[in-house]
Parts: structure tokens; sequence; C-alpha cells
């Protein structure tokens, strides 16, 4: 009897680890594409200058000072592009760890964009940008980065939402 509960045992850590490196494959492959995503926006990433950020104010968002540096509409390359009746918008970013502890940023998580509707609209993989916002902020450190979306080339009313990680502080702020 001990030699089939082992058995049992045996066999159900081998599927763990099978299981394991499907998701590691799936999590590789993944980071593969939105690597490849980057070098073919660096290859011929034309930009046009947008209005700027309107709102230039600075706001605390938990642990978070945030400071929108302005924004930009781009038109993608030769490849990778808007889809049809869309646009790219670029935010730029400085954001500044006031916390005690290390701060995690994820653009991901975090940011949004929102028309004057009410929809939101999740970040873009395809614009080429000018540093990752997706890190670790050391205590006391700040770091610059931009963040883009794909919104309907008709949306008005544009607003960039940045949000905590774990917990309900906002801050917004409008483009148009």
């Amino acid at each position: 009897m001990p030699s089939d509960m082992l058995r049992e045992m045996w066999l159900g850590l081998k599927r763990f680890w099978a299981l394991r490196w499907i998701i590691k494959g799936s999590i590789l492959a993944f980071l593969a594409f939105v690597v490849l995503v980057i070098i073919a926006g660096a290859v011929d990433g034309g930009q046009e200058e947008g209005e700027g950020a309107r709102a230039d104010l600075t706001h605390q968002v938990g642990d978070a000072r945030v400071t929108p540096n302005g924004w930009r509409e781009d038109p993608g390359a030769q490849f990778f592009k808007p889809a049809e009746g869309y646009k790219w918008i670029v935010v730029d970013l400085s954001v500044e760890n006031t916390g005690d502890n290390e701060y995690s940023m994820s653009t991901l998580l975090q940011t949004q964009m929102r028309d004057g509707e009410g929809r939101t609209y999740g970040i873009a993989m395809g614009p080429k940008l000018q540093g990752s916002l997706d890190v670790v902020i050391p205590v006391a450190d700040k770091v610059r980065g931009e963040v883009a979306f794909e919104v309907p080339a008709t949306a008005t009313g544009l607003k960039f939402i940045f949000k905590q990680s774990f917990g309900t502080k906002e801050a917004i702020w409008s483009l148009d």
C-alpha cells in the first residue's frame, strides 16, 4: 500500500513539473513576441507631435507622485499601425516613489484611457516608446517613460487615468 501511495505522489509531481514547463514556455513565447513588436517599431517609427499635455499637475497616488510630461499621437511604422479607424495616443510620464519600500510599477494594471462617453481603453503594444514604466522604482527614486493606448480616431474628451495597483486612489488628467 505505501508503494502505491508513493507512486501516485510521484506521478502527481511529474504532472506538476510538466505543467510548469508549459507555463514557462508560454510566458517566454509572449515575451519574445513583445520584443519583436518593440524591435519592429524601432525600425520605422515615424511620430507626430500631439497637442501636448494640458494637465501639467502632479498628483500623489498612494506611494507614487505622478507627473504627465506631455502626450503625442503615433501613426505607427511600416508593419505596426493602429487598427483601421483607430489612433495611438502616447502619454509621457514621470513617476516618483515617495514611499518607504520599492514601488512596483505596471502600466497594464495602473493606467488606462477613457473617452468622453465613458469607454475605457487599455495599453497598446505597437508604438515605439521612449523609456519603460514597467519597472521597480527604488525608494526616493524617479523614472520617466511612456505608455500608449489605441483609441478610436474620432474619440473626444480623452482622459488619462493612473490608479494604485492595490487600492482605490487614482488621478485623472484631461488630454483635450
